[in-house]
Formats: C-alpha cells, sequence, structure tokens
C-alpha cells in the first residue's frame, strides 16, 4: 500500500517525477490498481476541469472486399481448392492461347494477352491463395507439397527465403 504521503507528492508534483518515481517502484508495485490510479490522477489531470471526450466510436460496415474475404476464409479446404481452382483454370490456358495469337502474327494482341493474363495471375490468384492457404495447409498432403516446395525454394534462392518465410508466418 502507498502511505499518504507519497500519493500526495504524486498528485501534486511534476510529470518527471511522476516518471521517476515510477521507474523506482518494484515491478509487484506497478501492476496494482492504487499505483496505476494515481499515476493516472496526475497524467490525466482535475477532472473536473476536464472536458468529457464522447465515446461514440462506431463501428463502420465491412467494406465489399473484407466481408468477400471473410466469406472465402469461412470455405473448407475442398471448397477452397475449387475457388482456387476456378482462376487458375481461366488464366494458366489464356497464357498459351497468347502466345499462338502472338505467333500467327497478331504480336500486339497476344502481347496484351499475356500481359492481362498475368496480371490477373498476380493480382487475383496470388491474392486469392494467400486467403486459402491455412484452409488447403489443413490437407495433409497439401502441407507436405508446400512444405517440400518452400524447402526447395529456400535451397534454390536463399537470399529471397528470408524475407518472404518471415512474412508467411508472420514474424518480421
Amino acid at each position: 500500500m502507498f502511505e499518504p504521503v507519497v500519493a500526495f507528492e504524486i498528485m501534486t508534483c511534476s510529470l518527471e517525477a511522476v516518471t521517476r518515481h515510477f521507474l523506482q517502484c518494484s515491478a509487484s508495485q506497478r501492476g496494482t490498481n492504487e499505483h496505476d490510479t494515481l499515476l493516472g490522477l496526475r497524467l490525466i489531470g482535475d477532472e473536473n476541469n476536464m472536458p468529457l471526450i464522447p465515446r461514440t466510436r462506431r463501428r463502420r460496415e465491412m467494406t465489399l472486399v473484407a466481408g468477400v474475404r471473410r466469406r472465402i476464409q469461412r470455405l473448407g479446404p475442398y471448397q477452397s481448392m475449387v475457388l482456387l481452382a476456378i482462376p487458375v483454370a481461366v488464366v494458366e490456358p489464356l497464357k498459351f492461347v497468347s502466345l499462338f495469337v502472338a505467333g500467327k502474327g497478331h504480336w500486339l494482341t497476344g502481347t496484351g494477352m499475356i500481359v492481362a493474363a498475368y496480371a490477373v495471375s498476380l493480382l487475383i490468384v496470388e491474392r486469392l491463395f494467400r486467403i486459402v492457404r491455412p484452409k488447403l495447409t489443413t490437407l495433409a498432403w497439401f502441407a507436405r507439397l508446400w512444405a517440400s516446395y518452400v524447402a526447395l525454394r529456400n535451397r534454390v534462392v536463399p537470399w529471397w527465403s528470408c524475407s518472404t518465410e518471415a512474412n508467411e508466418t508472420g514474424r518480421n
């Protein structure tokens, strides 16, 4: 417990003295309600003179992208795999078709098609895979396949895998 003299000193002294007192307290005293309350009184100020801040923070509605992401995250592992397979089944053959079109002499059209196919692959399929990967790794065969792919990638390009693996596991 705090002595009344210490409490009075904390409430009437400067911010530097409060900080000094806080640093001198033992760790067991810092977590107590009395200590936190006394420091809070000094740092906040006199409650009678402080204007009240209304707590009208409203929750915003979820954006369309966030709502779609949440619905996708609720899918099961096989449903997630089918959802990922649909854009992959469209985009990957489109890359070969664009090469065929460019080979027939329509090189501007073929180039535009392959750029669009790679853009869709990077912007949609990659983002979708990041969303469904936790569900897919619940499948034992996919988890083994993914782990072997990541291990191979780490051996082939070790300088790239350091930052990528930290981001995939949520560490920095």
